[in-house]
């Protein structure tokens, strides 16, 4: 888990992308293939993603164990890449109503073409920031930044 502070990833970006924080490398094969979850025990791990600039909305997804950091960042890519779900809109989109216009705006007035990255408002390129346990829920949240 620790290797995961080093790393310097935009969510919005593949994840091939992602660099070493402290060298400003890619990241390597070898890197990619880091476990982050071993599989010492049958238990899913727990993904509970932000939907909004604020944290004050989430998602989880389960993913399977083992879990290596090329797995992580494909699934968080995968997840910010999917269309916003119509129930999760209005929770996502809460106190950033000029915000919501202004996206709708840009994909015409076509809601259906919204994905759970637009929530996201365009102050700054929203990179990866690591993870970490909620004792109380057992699950990770995927913090995102800017650090």
């Amino acid at each position: 888990m620790e290797f995961l502070k080093n790393i310097n990833w935009f969510i919005k970006t593949d994840p091939k992308t992602a660099t070493n924080r402290e060298t400003f490398k890619k990241l390597t094969k070898e890197d990619f293939e880091t476990i982050v979850f071993d599989d010492s025990t049958r238990e899913n791990i727990k993904l509970s993603f932000p939907l909004n600039d604020n944290y004050s909305f989430f998602v989880t997804r389960e993913i399977k164990r083992p879990v290596n950091v090329k797995e992580l960042l494909t699934t968080i890519y995968k997840f910010y890449k999917e269309p916003l779900n119509k129930k999760n809109m209005d929770k996502a989109f809460e106190d950033m109503e000029e915000w919501k216009e202004d996206i709708i705006y840009f994909y015409d007035g076509d809601i259906s073409r919204l994905t759970n990255f637009d929530v996201f408002t365009d102050t700054c390129e929203p990179d990866f920031c690591g993870l970490e346990l909620n004792e109380e829920t057992g699950e990770y949240t995927v913090h995102i930044g800017p650090e």
